[in-house]
């Protein structure tokens, strides 16, 4: 079982920031948040090896949220990119983030991870709204130092909690990209 702090960290990751995301695998067809329906969750991971319908969501929401924030990660790292543009990808990230906060509420969680779900999803939105101050800032900050910033913030240490949790409790939520 992997820890589901890689995935969520690229949440934290937004531009090299140091894991919803680096990322997680698992296919899928795509599928915007407005498409996203409750269901109910099966059990963990069975012996075969395959996951239950919540981790397939979850790791497919990891997926999703990974690719989109992939350029602003990029763009955040290059040296000498212009604050605008950091700005724009930051704030088009915290858009992203916020609908993977509404998208990780339409998942049904298992019973025995009610609680650490609900968690996750406070945490995300707590990230989102950290990102304020973050952009803010960025006329006055350099790649590394938005990375330092940003992984300074609360939001990513409870979605990391959060995430590790879950996987705990035996859910398989975020795997390597391939």
């Amino acid at each position: 079982m992997r820890s589901a702090r890689p995935g969520f960290a690229l949440l934290a990751l937004l531009g090299a920031l140091a894991a919803l995301a680096s990322g997680c695998g698992g296919g899928g067809k795509s599928s915007s948040a407005a498409e996203t329906t409750p269901t109910e969750s099966s059990t963990t991971t069975s012996a075969s090896g395959r996951y239950s319908d919540y981790e397939l969501r979850m790791q497919e929401l990891g997926v999703q949220l990974a690719r989109v924030l992939e350029p602003t990660a990029r763009d955040v790292a290059v040296q000498n990119a212009k604050p605008a543009l950091i700005r724009r990808d930051l704030r088009t990230a915290q858009k992203r983030i916020l609908a993977a906060a509404v998208s990780l509420q339409q998942i049904k969680p298992p019973a025995n991870v009610e609680a650490q779900h609900r968690q996750l999803i406070a945490a995300v939105r707590e990230f989102a709204a950290e990102l304020n101050g973050v952009i803010k800032t960025v006329s006055h900050q350099n790649g590394a130092q938005l990375n330092q910033l940003i992984n300074g913030l609360a939001g990513i240490s409870d979605m990391a909690r959060a995430s590790d949790a879950i996987t705990k409790a035996g859910y398989v939520i975020v795997v390597q990209p391939k």
